[in-house]
């Protein structure tokens, strides 16, 4: 197939969520198919990733934009347009110049759009099938925000929520395919449509191996709780403050040694206040995210706002890390509470469940072995993208 990829970031490197499941798709479509790639770069820096993401696809455009300028454009047209803050900041004359210069001189297949704001590039009556992943429901995370966002932000999101949504079923009934990550996501979209299925995220074996990552000694000498993340990113930031206010001291009346890292890239001012806390380390961004799983004797995911599959759980478990979650942050996952991991919303039961992982290495071992057999059974990369190749190809033109 010719592919036409359309993506809101520059998938690479492939170190977060949705550069995470993007980059992959791109990977593997690009084994057997002539996949082009058009995306954005809201952050100068990211430019020194063109060349490596050019290896894995036939071509690549690309096009910054300023994320400043952007993000005050985008708030305006909220309340002015009947666009989404979404749309408008992802939206780049430049790169539609160079979409429509593509779709002129190559005979695409099938054009995919990585999450609703690029369907903006594609002109409503599109004679090429038209696919899309949504990944997740955008509509319903900005509605989340909203609960816990403070006045007059909750409005923004509120707003911004509402438009998504009605977005995201006009686009349902334009497209040929649309991919959710979790069958939950379905239910909630749009159970009834037949042309919408799931397509769980997977997990690199390869790299995610305990036997091949480097031991870190001065990490390796400490007994500590991990969380990753990006931590600009709001319900990782909100997840871990309300982790330290509300659950850790509860686990320091048992543990007062125990520490707790939190890594991940761009941390903000509300997120290294809490490394006041001498048994707090904000580590920022790090060149190898591995040995900080590895150590660690429980990694925690207390979100209280999520969607979609958390990757920072599949890490954890594909590194032999137990896992403690929010139900937020286990929805969609086939790992079943008590078996493969623990999920509890209340502060005490959620540190108890932590305590006994921490403090029992029969419990770790047990709950490590029963999540490694279900990873390697659904979430394998090439498993569940070759069912999305195969959906692809039924629905071009090709007889």
């Amino acid at each position: 197939m010719n592919i036409l990829f359309l993506a809101h970031r520059i998938p690479y490197p492939p170190n977060k969520g949705d550069k995470l499941r993007a980059f992959n798709e791109i990977k593997y479509l690009g084994k057997n198919n002539a996949v082009d790639v058009c995306t954005l770069i809201d952050d100068p820096r990211d430019t020194q990733y063109i060349e490596p993401l050019s290896r894995y696809c036939r071509r690549l455009e690309t096009a910054q934009i300023n994320a400043k300028f952007k993000k005050a454009l985008s708030l305006f047209s909220l309340f002015s347009t009947a666009k989404t803050c979404t749309e408008s900041y992802f939206y780049s004359r430049e790169l539609q110049d160079k979409v429509n210069r593509l779709l002129e001189n190559n005979a695409y297949d099938v054009i995919f759009l990585y999450c609703s704001s690029m369907k903006s590039y594609i002109p409503d009556d599109c004679s090429i099938p038209v696919a899309i992943d949504f990944v997740d429901i955008d509509s319903d995370k900005w509605l989340q925000y909203a609960r816990y966002a403070r006045f007059p932000v909750n409005i923004v999101y509120n707003q911004e929520g509402k438009k998504l949504a009605k977005l995201e079923q006009r686009i349902l009934q334009q497209v040929k395919a649309s991919f959710f990550v979790t069958d939950l996501e379905i239910q909630l979209f749009s159970k009834d449509n037949p042309k919408v299925y799931g397509i769980p995220n997977g997990i690199d074996f390869a790299f995610f191996d305990p036997a091949i990552t480097p031991d870190n000694q001065e990490l390796k000498a400490k007994r500590y709780l991990c969380f990753t993340g990006a931590m600009d990113y709001f319900p990782n930031e909100d997840g871990v403050e309300y982790f330290v206010q509300s659950i850790l001291p509860i686990i320091w009346k048992r543990e007062p040694k125990l520490e707790f890292f939190i890594v991940g890239r761009n941390p903000t001012q509300r997120v290294c206040r809490l490394a006041d806390d001498p048994r707090i380390t904000v580590t920022g961004s790090v060149d190898d995210i591995r040995p900080y799983i590895k150590h660690a004797l429980v990694a925690v995911t207390p979100l209280r706002m999520a969607r979609g599959i958390q990757n920072k759980i599949l890490e954890a478990m594909a590194m032999d890390v137990p896992v403690v979650a929010s139900s937020n942050a286990h929805e969609g996952l086939l790992m079943q509470n008590g078996r493969d991991m623990w999920v509890d919303d209340e502060p005490d039961s959620f540190a108890c469940h932590v305590l006994e992982l921490v403090r029992n290495p029969d419990a770790r071992h047990r709950y490590i072995a029963s999540a490694a057999q279900v990873l390697k059974n659904h979430y394998d990369w090439s498993k569940n993208l070759s069912r999305m190749e195969k959906i692809l190809s039924d629905i071009t033109n090709k007889k």
